[in-house]
């Protein structure tokens, strides 16, 4: 199989980001056309695509002013990197994996108890405005530190 997608890459059209990113954006609507938009020119679906690879690599280029000594500038930075740090030995990214596994474990193996006494419909809501409870809370963070 791997030798037959050794073949065919040769005949595989570039993305079209990686396009867009060097420049060569006739190229990419092109393909976008092509494969997307049914050979049309006036395809709506295309042009939005186009401006959704657009736009970001916009915004990228925009921010890419940060540098490495973004890393150590502030007080909140200084402790990721060290943490960071800290943890890329690879018994140390075992360890944290392993915990991690035998925590889902557990926690799945107390739930499946519970079906029979709980039921599957209670257990399931449950689950599901937990998850509601801990998105939301995930996304106002994440509005509030994007605003701060």
């Amino acid at each position: 199989m791997t030798g037959v997608q050794l073949l065919a890459i040769w005949f595989v059209p570039e993305s079209p980001r990686w396009l867009i990113s060097n420049d060569r954006s006739e190229e990419a609507r092109k393909i976008l056309i092509k494969f997307h938009g049914n050979n049309n020119l006036d395809d709506e679906f295309v042009r939005g695509e186009f401006s959704e690879i657009v736009n970001p690599l916009k915004l990228e280029n925009e921010s890419s002013g940060s540098g490495w000594l973004d890393m150590v500038r502030t007080k909140g930075n200084r402790k990721r990197s060290t943490t960071a740090l800290y943890l890329t030995t690879s018994i140390t990214q075992s360890y944290i994996n392993g915990a991690l596994t035998i925590w889902c474990w557990v926690v799945s193996l107390g739930a499946s108890f519970l079906v029979d006494r709980a039921g599957r419909r209670v257990l399931f809501l449950f689950a599901g405005v937990g998850m509601l409870i801990t998105f939301t809370i995930r996304t106002a963070c994440s509005v509030v530190y994007a605003k701060t």
